[in-house]
């Protein structure tokens, strides 16, 4: 991937290892139920 030095290579190996990371990092938030983001709680009507 990164044998024939054009920085295009280098791109996509970064967002591969990027998007990677990210990937890890939800999955993990999923297995310990730990959301960074959680979502609002709903309304009852009244």
């Amino acid at each position: 991937m990164l044998g024939d030095g054009f920085a295009g290579d280098l791109s996509v190996c970064m967002f591969l290892i990027l998007a990677t990371g990210v990937a890890l990092w939800i999955g993990y938030a999923v297995l310990r139920d730990d959301w960074v983001i959680k979502p609002m709680p709903r309304r009852r009507p009244n």
